[in-house]
C-alpha cells in the first residue's frame, strides 16, 4: 500500500470512529423527555407536556425512563389533596441518565403531607431538586433508603428529621444533600447511617 492510500485509509478510519462516537451519545440520550405535572392538569386526558399535563406528581414520576425531569409547575400539593399521600419514586436513572424530579424553572412549589413528602426506597439515581417540603412534626419530610441520590435546593421545614436514611438491614452508598434549607426539627436535620459515600454541603439550617 502506497503512502497515499494508507493515508486515505487513515483519514477514512479516523471518519467512521467520529461517526461512531456521535452515534453512540445520541443513542445514550434517546428516550430522554421532559414531561410536566399541573394542578390544572389531569392524568386520565394529559399527556405530559407543558400544554397538556399530568395532574399528580407520584402518577407523572411512575411515567420516568433514566434520562427524564419531571417538571412540577407553582402550586401546593400533595398529590391527590390527601394530606397523608407521599411521593415514592418507582423508576430508576442510570449512572448517565439521572431521573430528575424538580420545579419548572423558578416555580414555587410546596409539597406538605403528614406523612414523609418523598419515600425514596430501591431506587437508584434520583434527583429531587427546588422545592419547599413541609412535614406535619414527626416524620421526616424525605426518607431515602436508596443508592446514588441526589437532593438539592430544596426548603425543608416542621419535620423530625429533614432527611433520614438509617437502614438496619442494607448498607447503601450514594447521598447528596446541597444548597438546601432546613429549620423547625423536632430532631437532628439530617440523620444518616450505615450509608457509604455520603456528601452534604452548602447547606443551611436554623432550628
Amino acid at each position: 500500500m502506497s503512502t497515499t492510500e494508507a493515508r486515505r485509509v487513515s483519514i477514512l478510519m479516523c471518519a467512521m470512529l467520529a461517526v461512531l462516537a456521535v452515534l453512540l451519545v445520541a443513542a445514550s440520550q434517546v428516550g430522554a423527555a421532559d414531561y410536566h405535572v399541573a394542578l390544572t392538569g389531569d392524568n386520565s386526558t394529559g399527556d405530559g407536556s407543558l400544554g397538556d399535563p399530568w395532574r399528580t406528581i407520584q402518577y407523572g414520576s411512575n411515567q420516568l425512563s433514566p434520562g427524564d425531569t419531571l417538571h412540577v409547575h407553582a402550586g401546593k400539593y400533595p398529590d391527590s389533596g390527601d394530606p397523608q399521600d407521599r411521593i415514592e419514586p418507582h423508576n430508576s436513572g442510570t449512572s448517565g441518565n439521572w431521573v430528575t424530579i424538580r420545579n419548572y424553572q423558578n416555580d414555587h412549589v410546596t409539597i406538605a403531607t403528614t406523612e414523609q413528602c418523598f419515600y425514596v426506597e430501591d431506587v437508584e439515581y434520583v434527583i429531587i431538586d427546588g422545592f419547599e417540603l413541609v412535614g406535619a412534626g414527626n416524620p421526616p419530610t424525605i426518607v431515602s433508603y436508596a443508592n446514588n441520590i441526589i437532593i438539592r435546593n430544596c426548603m425543608v421545614r416542621q419535620a423530625s428529621n429533614a432527611v433520614k436514611s438509617n437502614s438496619t438491614t442494607t448498607r447503601y452508598s450514594g447521598l447528596l444533600i446541597e444548597n438546601c434549607y432546613m429549620y423547625w426539627f423536632t430532631d437532628i436535620p439530617i440523620f444518616v447511617d450505615n450509608m457509604d459515600k455520603v456528601i452534604i454541603r452548602n447547606n443551611g439550617t436554623n432550628s
